[in-house]
């Protein structure tokens, strides 16, 4: 992308886009990237008001005291902390395309179920 139109961005996505490129040219380990879609995955589960299986239980636990970390103080709406989980899904890179396969299907699922939710 030229210097130009990433300046157009804003700053998160900005940021997610400069991470992700970083990562491509260190050659992000495919065990770090699946784990960073697995975090990915989870969070908007825990959005959607979904389930999450018992292999990704210490994982939920781990997020939820984050987000009630991160929101001491105040409280960030759904859109606010949907928006910032999708930043980190840009940041994710290289994926590759057996493990984009395995889990673009519940990302989207996810996605739609978060469309239908009623606003807060």
């Amino acid at each position: 992308m030229p210097l130009a139109e990433s300046q157009a961005l804003p700053e998160d996505l900005r940021s997610a886009h400069f991470r992700r490129n970083a990562a491509r040219q260190e050659g992000a380990a495919t065990d770090t990237v699946e784990e960073r879609l697995a975090r990915v995955r989870v969070h908007l589960s825990l959005l959607a008001e979904g389930s999450v299986s018992h292999r990704d239980d210490p994982l939920r636990l781990a997020i939820q005291v984050e987000r009630l970390n991160d929101n001491l103080g105040r409280e960030r709406s759904r859109a606010e902390e949907v928006r910032g989980v999708l930043v980190e899904l840009l940041a994710i890179g290289p994926v590759p395309p057996e493990l984009w396969e395995r889990e673009v299907g519940e990302l989207d699922h996810l996605l739609e179920r978060l469309s239908r939710l009623p606003p807060p």
